[in-house]
């Protein structure tokens, strides 16, 4: 008598048992996609952010750019008189109120750098009454000689007001786009990491995904091979004439039937 073939998958038909064998690593192979394309989303957000950050410190350069040409434009006056000279410092001082509204709106999210920016527009506008249009009118005046004039505007400069208030407005510039560069380093990283986790995903899940396959179809295929085999050979010895010989196997597929 032929011994049984005994499995857990015998109750499984062959067409289940195939289904099996595809469904398992398509299944496995659908979750890789989902935990890649949630990896490439996180890291698409994480471009962005970088993205963002380097808007935020071009803006806040811009900034620097538009009160640098402000300071540089009533030098240019206080040394000649020249009304030309307060051109970049009329221009700069037009476009102050868009531009630093517009980097206050890129960093709303962040209540520090918008608080910094805050008393920077303090800071300018005490620059520009307590410092330039002071110095600037003192330059104006006619009413006294020009020796006299120029000594009064270079006591007006001596006493530093203007130069301590720019120096406070560079000190908080200076810690505002240091927090900026740091948090894009911080996302520049994780954005590395993020497509880095994803590449190892993506290799290593492919190589799972293909050994499962291949384990599961030489598994199923061996199963049923397994089977033929016994009923192969029996059906051999009752060709011979061995009608004592019993055909055995267990389960209910196709083979057991």
């Amino acid at each position: 008598m032929e011994r049984g073939y005994k499995s857990i998958f015998d109750n499984l038909t062959v067409r289940r048992k195939i289904l099996v064998a595809i469904t398992i690593p398509f299944l496995f192979m659908l979750t890789l996609s989902i935990v890649v394309y949630i990896s490439i989303n996180k890291n698409s957000e994480m471009v962005k952010w970088v993205d963002h950050t380097h808007k935020v410190l071009v803006s806040s350069n811009e900034l620097t750019k538009l009160l640098v040409d402000m300071e540089t434009g009533e030098r240019g006056f206080l040394i000649t008189g020249n009304d030309i000279f307060l051109e970049p410092y009329h221009e700069a001082k037009a476009l102050w109120p868009n531009k630093l509204n517009a980097l206050r709106e890129l960093v709303s999210d962040n209540p520090v750098q918008v608080s910094r920016l805050n008393n920077i527009d303090i800071l300018q506008n005490r620059w520009l009454t307590e410092a330039a249009l002071v110095e600037i009118n003192a330059r104006r005046d006619t009413s006294k000689p020009i020796k006299e004039v120029m000594a009064n505007v270079i006591r007006l400069t001596e006493l530093q007001t203007g130069k301590n208030i720019i120096d406070k407005i560079r000190e908080i510039k200076r810690d505002f786009n240091a927090m900026e560069q740091a948090l894009m380093d911080k996302r520049q990283k994780k954005s590395a990491q993020t497509a880095n986790n994803t590449i190892i995903v993506v290799v290593f899940g492919t190589l799972i995904s293909l050994l499962l396959s291949l384990a599961f179809t030489a598994f199923f295929s061996s199963h049923i091979l397994k089977k033929l085999n016994i009923l192969m050979l029996g059906t051999a010895r009752i060709s011979k004439g061995d009608y004592q010989s019993h055909i055995k196997l267990t389960g209910n597929d196709e083979f057991s039937l």
